[in-house]
């Protein structure tokens, strides 16, 4: 939902006659609950499409937009009859389902979720965009921000989410021996967590929120800190268009952060590395190989970074060359990862795949076009939820020179 505002403020601006409503699920609206832009909220009751179509259907709206992929609410649309109707066409019936639609821009891996959502306005012929239109915000109730207030956003769920509890502690301790005051925020599947860091940070200036808020009570209480520190989860949105600074750790080494990082605000991206040997699903995986990569010094030094105004709202610069501070040095940077093919074909196509797993590759560079090139992405793309970057081209590149020409390439886009 976060990331669907900037849609809002574009709507409003450009149809400033009209009322928005917004579909969406009950623990969702308490983040457009202040926006000035949406006039309605409309909560999904999760009865039969049949009758939530017709529900909507009494509203006579003249436009719907679905954001959503999933084809329940492609036919929510048609079945409530209403006029135009734009969504995303991934479904055999999309030429029925909707009027205006366009294929879901998956391709470049470094195209956020905003720049996706607004292929559909296009559509409505809206092709202006401002970098504020770009940006998500939400508008909380709070007063006042502390300059030395921290969030650190806690994640109970089950398999890969959950960080060493040590960790977490030890990140917090030297916050709070820096002179700041750190407040722990997560839903009740964190409350373990909460309550561990706080038998073992005994202070005054740490305040366990683990479980104690609603989404709204929430919103209100980072919008009073300066920086958030955490997972990359719907909090770590909520941070970023609150305009609040951001350290973010991504679980996973195969998930690629160009399409979710905070946006419009400054930020520290901190992504594992290592030699995974399981084929990654971010949502099933139940090791820890990943996430155990990381250690409290690597989101400390980020955190420094960050104070001292030295960060990144630049995903291109922030992935590809800072995905995780070195602990040797503040500047020290991971070199990208990449192999040469001089073509990819049937004898060298599985053997291409497997190294992209093990050895966790970023970058494949082919002296000849092929359209095996493009089947090739599509599956580490959707099979093994992998974004490598692809480079055709017959120039011969050594590791540096690779680093600096992919910098380039992505800045010239």
């Amino acid at each position: 939902m976060v990331l669907s505002t900037p849609i809002f403020q574009i709507l409003k601006r450009n149809y400033p006659t009209s009322r928005l409503y917004v579909y969406c699920r009950k623990y969702c609206a308490d983040i457009i609950k202040s926006n000035p832009n949406v006039d309605e909220i409309i909560i999904e009751e999760h009865q039969s499409l049949l009758t939530e179509s017709k529900r909507l259907r009494s509203y006579n709206f003249d436009l719907y937009i679905s954001l959503y992929e999933h084809p329940y609410y492609m036919w929510l649309g048609f079945f409530a009859k209403i006029k135009t109707r734009v969504g995303f066409a991934n479904s055999p019936f999309s030429w029925m389902g909707y009027t205006k639609s366009c294929r879901f821009p998956w391709k470049d891996p470094f195209n956020h979720q905003v720049d996706c959502h607004l292929e559909l306005l296009k559509l409505l012929e809206i092709n202006s965009f401002s970098n504020d239109d770009k940006t998500p915000r939400i508008y909380s109730d709070s007063k006042h921000r502390l300059n030395n207030r921290v969030t650190v956003a806690l994640d109970g769920r089950p398999f890969n989410r959950v960080w060493d509890k040590s960790e977490i502690a030890s990140i917090v301790r030297q916050l709070i021996q820096k002179g700041y005051q750190v407040d722990l925020v997560g839903d009740e599947q964190s409350r373990h967590i909460g309550s561990y860091i706080s038998n073992e940070v005994i202070s005054d200036d740490l305040v366990d929120l683990t479980g104690t808020l609603s989404l709204l009570e929430t919103i209100n209480r980072i919008d009073e800190s300066t920086f958030y520190v955490g997972h990359d989860t719907g909090l770590m949105h909520i941070a970023a268009a609150l305009g609040v600074k951001v350290v973010v750790y991504f679980i996973t080494k195969h998930q690629c952060p160009g399409r979710f990082y905070p946006r419009g605000v400054d930020f520290q991206l901190i992504k594992p590395w290592g030699q995974c040997p399981y084929i990654c699903n971010a949502d099933k995986c139940k090791h820890s190989d990943c996430l155990s990569s990381i250690e409290a010094k690597d989101v400390l030094l980020a955190f420094d970074r960050i104070v001292r105004k030295d960060a990144s709202t630049d995903i291109q610069a922030s992935v590809l060359s800072v995905l995780k501070i070195g602990s040797e040095s503040m500047d020290k940077q991971t070199d990208v990862h990449f192999v040469h093919v001089s073509a990819i074909n049937f004898h060298n196509f599985i053997k291409v795949i497997k190294l992209i797993i093990s050895d966790n590759i970023w970058v494949i560079h082919a002296s000849t076009p092929s359209i095996l090139n493009k089947i090739l992405l599509y599956v580490t793309r959707k099979v093994v939820s992998m974004y490598p970057f692809l480079i055709v081209n017959n120039l011969s590149f050594s590791k540096d020179e690779y680093v600096d020409y992919i910098r380039l390439a992505l800045r010239s886009k």
